[in-house]
């Protein structure tokens, strides 16, 4: 059985720094053994995820490119801007879901699926 281990794990406080593979810092982190390829700490940067997760709160991401389940919490790149939103798809159609609803659900479909690029899900 996998012990657990503390590691330093990759910070991200912006965007930028996210897609430039440039980290802030690093937390350390207890995880399980083996859990730690593609982990990475990400800024929330808006209230877009409230209550749930608080602006500017540290979440635990593990890169990907599967989509995972309906309802999973995604950080998802638009051209250079990154979403942390919930994920709701269908046969060429994704959603992008706020858990606040002051914020827009995003909709792609067709050819405008290629914009949102999944980047990670949240741990």
């Amino acid at each position: 059985l996998g012990g657990i281990k503390t590691m330093l794990i990759p910070v991200y406080d912006t965007a930028d720094e996210y897609l430039d593979g440039e980290p802030s810092s690093e937390k350390e982190t207890e995880l399980g053994e083996d859990a730690a390829e593609g982990l990475f700490w990400f800024r929330m940067p808006d209230k877009s995820m409230e209550p749930l997760i608080k602006e500017n709160e540290y979440v635990l991401f593990r890169e990907t490119k599967k989509l995972g389940e309906v309802g999973t919490v995604a950080l998802v790149a638009l051209g250079d801007e990154l979403l942390v939103r919930h994920l709701d798809y269908a046969k060429d159609s994704l959603w992008l879901k706020p858990e606040n609803p002051e914020f827009e659900t995003k909709t792609f479909m067709g050819v405008s699926l290629r914009r949102a690029k999944l980047q990670a899900v949240r741990v």
